[in-house]
């Protein structure tokens, strides 16, 4: 993080009255205790060393500072909505319609053995399938995808209403794309590469977030809660520095995230029933495929 947006942080949690310095630690302080344990998974040892604080100040002043900075949640953190304009990357392309990328990503959390069950999936592991986290999140409506708009997902999702999916039985992954072996064999293999493509931004974004902040790599002794809240608490941070840092080597562009350039002249939204409802799910990423393999 640069020395003038850590600044800027500490000086917006304290206008905000969501810190405040002590007799003995400022609010810089207490935002660069709270940035070494994310940013090195740094034990409570570490930090007591490095800022000269017992273990108590180090842990209630990094508590204090992750209530902080997930007050800024709902700021920092925001979907877009059916009515913005579409990406300048699909935008003018037959994924005009879509408003993202979603994946899951990995993240350790120890969880203690009395609510393990609640956590076990059907393989016996402690974790949780992608489509079981959307579903749970689309059925308590935590999230909602705008009429018409959809999100590209892999073949851990379901090809259903707002997700778009790749085509099974398809080359997907970008490996598989490589130069030499780029002929494309039908609409649905064009398709998947230029899917895989836009969607391989948010694999990158997870990389890039758990590059930030190690404490996401490695499991930690707080409570589940916790732990949850230390995973928003780095997205608002990862996302405030997108906002703010003047230039950042790790955010620019990768060459393999668009659609290949070229017109799409026959480039249209999917045919909607009389009733005005929008095509299927399958019609949609037919139509996308289609009008890909016809430009």
């Amino acid at each position: 993080m640069e020395p003038h947006v850590f600044r800027e942080l500490a000086a917006l949690l304290e206008s905000r009255s969501l810190l405040r310095s002590s007799r003995i630690v400022s609010v810089e302080e207490q935002l660069a205790i709270f940035m070494t344990v994310v940013g090195h998974a740094a034990p409570n040892r570490v930090a007591c060393e490095q800022f000269q604080h017992s273990s108590e100040t180090i842990s209630r002043y990094f508590h204090m500072v992750l209530c902080a900075i997930n007050s800024l949640a709902n700021e920092m953190i925001q979907l877009p909505g059916g009515d913005e304009p579409a990406h300048p990357r699909v935008r003018n392309t037959p994924f005009m319609d879509a408003l993202g990328a979603i994946d899951g990503t990995h993240v350790s959390v120890i969880v203690p053995k009395e609510i393990q069950e609640r956590f076990r999936n059907r393989l016996g592991g402690i974790g949780s399938r992608d489509m079981r986290v959307m579903q749970s999140c689309l059925d308590d409506r935590s999230f909602s995808i705008p009429e018409g708009k959809y999100y590209l997902v892999d073949a851990g999702y379901a090809n259903t209403t707002g997700l778009l999916a790749p085509y099974r039985g398809e080359r997907y992954h970008l490996a598989q794309f490589t130069s030499g072996r780029t002929q494309y064999r039908n609409m649905k293999d064009k398709f998947n590469h230029s899917h895989a493509r836009l969607r391989n931004v948010v694999e990158r974004a997870f990389g890039l977030l758990k590059r930030r902040f190690k404490i996401l790599r490695v499991p930690t002794p707080f409570s589940v809660e916790t732990q949850r809240d230390i995973v928003i608490a780095c997205a608002v941070i990862h996302n405030y520095l997108c906002k703010h840092t003047i230039r950042d080597p790790n955010l620019e562009q990768d060459q393999n995230c668009h659609v290949d350039e070229g017109s799409y002249p026959n480039v249209g939204r999917p045919h909607q029933s009389s009733d005005g409802g929008r095509g299927t799910s399958q019609s949609v990423r037919d139509s996308v495929a289609r009008q890909l393999w016809l430009s």
